[in-house]
């Protein structure tokens, strides 16, 4: 394995981990904070308290009524609709 190959997967092999990553929380954000909060418990268990707190997700509970703003579908389905009446320019004299 040469330098440039090396390096070559040095940058896309992290990369695409973080890509799976956001991707694994957009469409399946219980199971992905569930896993999280797990590892975190586990590095807790095994002397790492700062990490584990740090890697600890801040809520399981996920979904368009959660708040999580990750969808952009948490908003008002449809705009305020303003009762006013069209009222046309006049053109004036032509």
């Amino acid at each position: 394995m040469n330098a440039e190959l090396l390096l070559q997967w040095l940058v896309i092999a992290p990369l695409m981990l973080w890509s799976t990553w956001r991707v694994a929380k957009q469409f399946a954000p219980r199971s992905i904070a569930a896993m999280q909060n797990r590892f975190a418990q586990a590095l807790v268990k095994r002397g790492y308290p700062r990490v584990g707190s740090w890697m600890q997700s801040g809520s399981t509970d996920a979904g368009c009524g959660s708040g999580c703003s990750s969808c952009n579908a948490c908003g008002p389905s449809t705009p305020e609709i303003k009762d006013t009446p069209v009222q046309w320019r006049d053109a004036g004299p032509r």
